[in-house]
């Protein structure tokens, strides 16, 4: 996916804003409430991302929507789920049996609620495989009867739909009449949220060409830029949107999905006389999907010290300097503090972190930081790192664990 070309520079600006807010976020992932982490998912798996924070994340959901009965009135929070975890080909038998008992059995004919309504529609339509043989079709003949919502989003999802249906030209037609609807500057009734949801789907649909869509993306742009979007959902669609106008880079993707994939590795600094402590913590670490780089596992005979130090220092997120008697007073163990505290100057890439491991006079530069100290309960220490290098592992994980 490259970037699209004839797309103003103002909204490549503008999405690659968007990439620092997406990768905080999926890194507070298992913070957010289900919907929010049902909208950043289906942002992930637009991208086609993976990595341990949304197995976490997946697990979580498919266990919400196991707890969850057949009465529950809150249907909107499983559509939520349900439609996550379709994208992400998981729980099929939950989904199954979600569908039997909302679709096959009709129970969808009770609702008023349009939107609800075609949420449904939509689920069974990427999922008709999982659906009686009599079934087949009716999603899509069911979009096809209705010939104009009331809301513009939703007839930008009908193209969507009739789409995969594989009804390109009634999508297109319908296409073609929402995209006359726009106002000059290319918005919806300059609404952000209307616009994004207008452009996503017709996007989504392939009904309107990058260049047709060029004029509202430029408005999106400016309005995220002008801080008209504050909520989580509106900055995601936005997100999605632009990756499906091939705005943002494919190295860019690749980027943000390494990081993603791997979202913590850490240099861990020491003196050779801690070796081990610092064997069982990376044992520990790596239990827990952090990426660790250990001088006596990553260097080869031959291999120059410095510059393979300075070369993981550079690729690592994290620098733990693991504190004692012996690493204060460890020249090697200065040096690699003091390029970590170059490149996190420069860069702001690489976090320092203190890592008491012993009691110890700790050099003044890492004094102000936040310690995490292993000297009353190394199990307490370990809690207290996890939560900064791998927030989707749980207390509860841990406890069970030891």
């Amino acid at each position: 996916m490259s970037s699209a070309v004839g797309i103003p520079e103002a909204v490549i600006a503008a999405a690659n804003r968007l990439i620092p807010w997406f990768l905080s976020e999926m890194g507070a992932l298992h913070e957010r409430s289900s919907l929010e982490q049902c909208e950043l998912l289906l942002c992930a798996s637009d991208f086609r991302f993976c990595g341990p924070a949304i197995d976490a994340a997946l697990r979580q959901l498919e266990l919400e929507e196991r707890q969850t009965s057949s009465g529950d009135i809150r249907l909107f929070h499983s559509l939520a789920r349900q439609l996550v975890l379709s994208r992400f080909s998981t729980a099929e038998d939950l989904r199954r049996d979600f569908l039997s008992r909302w679709i096959a059995e009709e129970n969808f004919r009770s609702l008023d609620d349009v939107a609800t309504s075609a949420f449904l529609m939509t689920l069974a339509l990427e999922q008709e495989t999982l659906l009686p043989i009599t079934w087949h079709g009716y999603a899509a003949r069911w979009f096809s009867r209705r010939t104009r919502f009331e809301s513009d989003r939703f007839e930008a999802w009908a193209c969507y739909c009739l789409s995969f249906a594989g009804r390109t030209e009634e999508a297109q037609l319908r296409a073609n009449s929402l995209l006359a609807a726009r106002n000059r500057n290319g918005s919806w009734a300059n609404d952000l949220p209307r616009t994004i949801g207008c452009s996503h789907g017709l996007a989504a649909s392939k009904c309107a060409s990058i260049k047709e869509l060029a004029r509202t993306a430029a408005w999106v742009s400016d309005r995220l830029d002008t801080g008209f979007a504050r909520d989580l959902t509106t900055k995601t669609q936005a997100l999605k949107t632009f990756g499906l106008l091939h705005v943002v880079p494919e190295e860019e993707i690749r980027t943000m999905g390494q990081r993603i994939a791997n979202p913590s590795s850490v240099f861990l600094s020491h003196s050779s006389l801690d070796k081990p402590f610092v064997r069982r913590l990376a044992r520990e670490l790596r239990q827990y999907g952090v990426k660790v780089w250990l001088d006596e596992a990553e260097l080869l005979p031959g291999d120059s010290l410095f510059g393979k130090i300075e070369s993981a220092i550079t690729e690592m997120r994290y620098l733990a300097v693991v504190l004692s008697p012996n690493s204060v007073k460890s020249a090697w163990v200065t040096e690699e503090l003091r390029m970590g505290q170059i490149r996190a100057i420069e860069s702001r890439e690489v976090v320092v972190l203190p890592i008491l491991a012993q009691r110890c006079d700790v050099p003044l530069s890492l004094r102000e930081k936040v310690w995490c100290d292993f000297t009353r309960s190394y199990e307490d220490g370990l809690q207290t790192l996890l939560r900064r290098l791998a927030p989707w592992s749980s207390a509860g994980h841990l406890s069970e664990r030891t």
